[in-house]
């Protein structure tokens, strides 16, 4: 069947076929000049079997996935007309960063990879193209027309030169970025019935321009045509795959009672897509698939595939030092083996992704890092953790170990809220006692790790009950509703004092010499 498709140069349903972008087990992608159209650049995918997948496509308008223009015939073979946005994909910027023999500092080793491939693509183009070279120099995004994207979130949408976004955030920061921007695709497709079923970085195309997009729906299901499990076939990319996903593929029960479909047997819905894309954002941030790539035959190596994912999930941080506690919570939040432990949704993902960029604490996955939510509290609060705070809240301080406090009136209008403030007085006396003690540890710039461990953990252990690390209103909660003015004022100079000195001692923790 491979000679019956069309060869580059040639013309082939109405385009010109300049270049081939690429080739997989369904067909091949063409670069090719829409002669109707002012020449304008597509991609043209042609395959013996395409007229389901552009079926599913044709339900999806978004700005993360690569939408089609038309559907074409030509004796056995089909071809489906989609804009062209550019021909790298997540599979090239792996293979560029293999060779560097490691990760780089910033999202310009994404775009270097981006520019390469553009770079190339523009060169290879058919040297019997008519259109010369006028037309080579608008190929990209440009070409194409905007997407609506219904769900597009202006807090991870990238500014005007995509590329320029991707070049100001850290390599980290850049890849949760993408997965975002991934995960508002596949919520775009989940919503109206759809799984991919395949995602794996050759199906993720980085468009010239920088933004994210979802390709290849040839796997993909709707679930509105989804009849009996057991005589619906399973397609993928082993490595990528979830453990109901693998058990499914070969036909085994479900691994875990979470995957469970009809009659026991395994279930691939969206959740498999989320644990799919905590896949390849794993491998981007470790260099790596996160579960041995195994040889031999599916029946062979699926069960042992299936076995690694129950029992082993990658220490992300023990590769990539960068990678924050956070960011590791949500990523092994999306390799959860049983899918109820999982990211329900890809909405569920994006709002975790949303509120660490934010500072704020994850809302699904666990808050592991007292430490790590400590830094984002301050950063929400600079003012509280700022010298000049810090020397008010000494001088209140001074005044507390003095003597010289000030007993407020409580209104006693209601049992429980007086009960309540009698709980926020009694929080404010731990914090002021409980601060004397951390600052003998924090208060020193000596660089004595052990002393400064102890300090940091009695410091986030003073802060703890008060909510501060989880909660931005915390001052709100009833239990301080009825202090004084002057109550409010002492606990937050000391929540402000505390984080000062926590964040020094950080600092001083970090300069300190490696043994």
């Amino acid at each position: 069947a491979a000679t019956a498709f069309p060869k580059v140069g040639t013309e082939f349903v109405g385009f010109r076929l300049v270049g081939e972008l690429g080739r997989g087990t369904f067909g091949r992608v063409y670069l090719g000049r829409q002669g109707e159209l002012a020449g304008r650049l597509v991609a043209l995918k042609v395959s013996t079997e395409i007229v389901a997948e552009s079926q599913k496509l044709a339900q999806l308008q978004h700005t993360h996935i690569v939408p089609i223009h038309s559907l074409h015939r030509d004796g056995p073979l089909q071809a489906v007309c989609m804009p062209y946005f550019g021909s790298t994909t997540l599979a090239d910027v792996l293979r560029d960063l293999g060779q560097l023999g490691g990760l780089p500092a910033s999202g310009k080793g994404i775009i270097s990879t981006v520019e390469m491939r553009r770079s190339r693509t523009r060169a290879t183009l058919d040297p019997s193209d008519s259109s010369g070279g006028s037309h080579r120099a608008a190929a990209g995004p440009a070409d194409a027309t905007p997407l609506p994207g219904d769900l597009r979130r202006e807090s991870f949408a990238p500014e005007q030169n995509g590329l320029r976004h991707l070049e100001e955030l850290s390599y980290v920061e850049a890849v949760l970025w993408m997965g975002a921007c991934l995960a508002d695709g596949l919520h775009h497709a989940h919503e109206r019935g759809i799984i991919h079923r395949d995602l794996k970085p050759a199906n993720v195309l980085l468009a010239d321009d920088g933004r994210p997009m979802l390709l290849d729906f040839n796997l993909a299901e709707d679930l509105h045509d989804r009849g009996d499990d057991a005589e619906r076939p399973v397609g993928g990319t082993l490595p990528y795959m979830s453990p109901e996903h693998l058990a499914a593929f070969i036909g085994l029960p479900a691994p875990v009672p979470g995957s469970a479909g009809p009659r026991g047997k395994p279930r691939v819905d969206a959740r498999s897509d989320v644990y799919s894309l905590g896949v390849i954002l794993t491998e981007l941030l470790i260099g790596k698939t996160p579960f041995a790539r195994l040889p031999g035959s599916a029946e062979a190596v699926v069960p042992l595939m299936i076995a690694d994912r129950l029992e082993n999930v990658p220490p992300i941080r023990a590769y990539n030092p960068r990678v924050t506690p956070a960011v590791e919570s949500i990523l092994r939040k999306c390799l959860e083996a049983d899918p109820a432990r999982r990211y329900q949704s890809a909405e569920a993902f994006i709002e975790d992704v949303e509120r660490h960029r934010a500072d704020l604490p994850l809302r699904h996955a666990p808050n592991t890092s007292p430490a790590e939510r400590m830094r984002k509290w301050v950063r929400r609060h600079p003012r509280l953790a700022s010298p000049q705070t810090a020397l008010a809240a000494a001088a209140v301080a001074a005044l507390v170990v003095a003597g010289l406090c000030v007993q407020g009136v409580v209104s006693a209008r209601h049992q429980e809220a007086q009960r309540l403030t009698l709980i926020g007085k009694q929080k404010l006396r731990d914090l002021e006692e409980d601060t004397t003690l951390a600052e003998h540890f924090l208060a020193s710039t000596a660089e004595d790790s052990p002393r400064l461990a102890d300090g940091v953990a009695k410091g986030v252990a003073a802060l703890e009950p008060l909510g501060v690390l989880d909660d931005a209103d915390w001052l709100d909660r009833p239990e301080f509703a009825g202090l004084l003015p002057e109550e409010k004022g002492r606990l937050k100079s000391h929540v402000g004092y505390l984080a000062y000195l926590l964040t020094r001692a950080e600092r001083t923790a970090k300069s300190a010499p490696r043994p």
